[in-house]
């Protein structure tokens, strides 16, 4: 896990230990630094691919979970899919970003689940 109260000290970290950070990188990590968050890096090693990536569990305690997305800005995959499960006693809904209500209304139970599009 990393933390520090200095982006660019964060940043420095990140690149001596091998992460790639372009010119945004400082930019896109203040918000984080200067909220408290906690870090935690991965790198993929360098003989796999991106479809070998297995899950990964976090468990903390916390208010609210937080998931730092602005930093896959300087990811290497252009449109990297993020794909988030909470568990928890409650829904959780984003602040800060847009999320789906399901209409159970619009979903044929007595087929399977088949849905029909209306945009």
């Amino acid at each position: 896990m990393i933390t520090g109260e200095d982006p660019e000290a964060v940043a420095i970290w990140l690149r001596d230990n091998g992460y790639v950070l372009d010119g945004l990188g400082v930019e896109l990590l203040e918000p984080y630094v200067n909220g408290g968050f906690h870090f935690v890096a991965l790198k993929l090693a360098p003989d796999k691919e991106l479809g070998d990536l297995q899950p990964i569990a976090l468990k903390y305690a916390a208010d609210k979970p937080g998931i730092s997305i602005q930093l896959t800005a300087i990811a290497p995959e252009p449109d990297l899919l993020v794909l988030t499960w909470i568990l928890a006693e409650n829904r959780a809904i984003p602040e800060n970003y847009l999320h789906v209500e399901v209409n159970q209304a619009k979903i044929d139970w007595l087929n399977g689940g088949e849905t029909t599009r209306t945009w």
